[in-house]
């Protein structure tokens, strides 16, 4: 009897594993699509515990989908093969699919076979079929190749001198997961982003993603400080053990890692010594992804997310996990633009968004009064309440000595519009530039890095040679042309090992922030 017991604990245990991984990737794909080691890595490093408390929905399906169905799945795998076995013990015969001796029922046979003669094979599928769906066999094989595309391309902002011409305030608006596709009327049925174009401005035809740009950290760093955002495996690396647990900078960021890139310049850093105020606001907390340690470390003075405008006396409008909603943030941003245009100073006020973030999208109080009830709905009112919030901006002179940039931070993921998302002949990111006079763009194509030249020179700052990270302007004409291969050469290498990558995260003398940049 202890023989049986253990025939079936160990048959239960390996359909319990083929059915997880089964519908892991299943759940995954119908949830976020395609994902990487790197952005799981980077997440669990990260304020990945957040996702569980911020979105209960997204936990609730999980377990039902990921380990509740498994398991059901696994019982009846295993009555079934309890079932067989006794068949098989009555009869007198081996529990085999030799002719004459099978049972009747073809599923029971099959279910039979493969658990006592190919467990190790059924194993091995459902390992290699979970790993394949985060492209872990491209990322292993990526970890031991030699072509650094970041060490051979990078410019260290460092040796740059950045001159302050006629520089301006600078609003830039990420809006969460939109994608220029959302203008096509042959998909959508109308342009859902109408209210945006309304604005004017000026846009680049293509803003294409790149590896280590394809989530809302990643989008940020790779526009703020040209580079892509890849694992940090082991990211106690850049933990400084001799630091107090009390220090200032671990209260304001938390304690997850102590700094984020810090040797890397960045965008407030380079703003920050041509004395610039930077204020970052957004719904979400500022744990989750690492927001807080990533802006207060590059030189933010300021970093406003869920807790903080709580205890600041905002009343939370929609009940829900995530935080503050557009509505609210855009308030908030609007009290921000005029209290910091007041202080005479130049600053940089960043805004998130968070209602179109996937898998469904947040409907707001103030998007159903609006007429939204779809994801569709949600997407043409997060428009809308970015182009009211330019308009306030406009309207109150401010785009005399402010300039607006609204951005989607990345392609969007798995959402109710992806599969008509997926038929658009090509995927870009929105983007927009708003000024007073118009700026003229010199290439139709970017990508992430090349915002961080740009934007300074949008600004009226001078890049020399118009180069920055592994950015090339596109406004001026940079020193040096660019490579025909450029995009191809990136989407092939940059997901390699690169030394120089990791060098952005060697911990600095000090956890106050990355080393000074040099003004000139």
């Amino acid at each position: 009897m202890t023989r049986h017991k253990f025939h079936y604990a160990y048959h239960f245990a390996v359909y319990l594993f083929v059915f997880f991984c089964l519908r892991a990737v299943q759940w995954v794909e119908m949830k976020f699509g395609p994902l990487t080691v790197d952005q799981i890595f980077f997440h669990l490093n990260f304020g990945g515990e957040m996702l569980l408390k911020v979105d209960h929905s997204l936990v609730i399906s999980a377990i039902r989908n990921v380990l509740l169905l498994p398991l059901v799945l696994a019982l009846l795998a295993l009555a079934l093969d309890i079932q067989l076995s006794r068949r098989a013990r009555r009869s007198g015969a081996r529990p085999s699919l030799a002719p004459g001796d099978a049972p009747p029922l073809p599923a029971l046979r099959l279910i039979r076979f493969l658990a006592a003669r190919r467990a190790p094979l059924l194993i091995l599928a459902g390992s290699t079929f979970l790993l394949y769906s985060i492209s872990a066999f491209s990322y292993l094989r990526a970890r031991y190749s030699d072509d650094d595309y970041l060490g051979k391309h990078y410019l260290d902002p460092r040796s740059v001198p950045v001159q302050a011409e006629r520089p301006r305030n600078l609003v830039l608006v990420y809006v969460e997961s939109l994608e220029k596709t959302y203008a096509d009327s042959a998909l959508f049925g109308d342009d859902l982003l109408k209210s945006l174009h309304g604005l004017g401005g000026m846009s680049f035809a293509h803003y294409r993603q790149m590896p280590g740009t394809g989530w809302t950290m990643a989008g940020i760093v790779g526009t703020q400080c040209g580079i892509p955002l890849k694992d940090i495996l082991g990211g106690d690396r850049n933990k400084d053990e001799s630091a107090p647990d009390n220090h200032a900078f671990n209260r304001r960021v938390g304690p997850s890692l102590r700094s984020f890139l810090p040797n890397a310049v960045c965008l407030g850093d380079i703003l920050k010594e041509h004395g610039y105020t930077s204020v970052f606001l957004g719904g979400a907390s500022l744990r989750f992804a690492g927001k807080g340690t990533f802006f207060l470390g590059h030189h933010y003075d300021q970093a406003w997310g869920l807790d903080e405008l709580g205890q600041a006396g905002l009343h939370l409008d929609d009940a829900n996990g995530w935080g503050y909603l557009d509505h609210q943030v855009l308030a908030e941003a609007r009290a921000r633009v005029r209290e910091l245009h007041d202080s005479g100073r130049p600053f940089n006020l960043t805004v998130l968004t968070l209602d179109t973030h996937g898998p469904d999208g947040l409907l707001s109080r103030e998007c159903r009064a609006r007429g939204a009830g779809d994801y569709a709905g949600i997407v043409r009112c997060t428009a809308d309440q970015v182009a009211e919030f330019v308009q306030f901006i406009r309207d109150n002179g401010y785009l005399r000595d402010t300039r607006v940039v609204i951005l989607g931070d990345h392609l969007a993921m798995r959402n109710p519009l992806y599969e008509r998302l997926t038929q658009a002949g090509s995927r870009d990111i929105f983007n927009l530039f708003i000024a007073d006079t118009p700026i003229r763009m010199n290439r139709d194509t970017i990508v992430h890095f090349d915002l961080l030249p740009t934007l300074l020179e949008f600004l009226g700052f001078q890049v020399t040679g118009g180069r920055l990270g592994l950015g090339y302007s596109g406004i001026t004409e940079p020193a040096s042309a660019i490579p025909d291969d450029r995009i191809e050469r990136m989407q092939a290498e940059l997901p390699n090992r690169s030394d120089r990558y990791w060098s952005f995260w060697k911990a600095p003398a000090s956890t106050e922030g990355p080393p000074e940049t040099t003004v000139h």
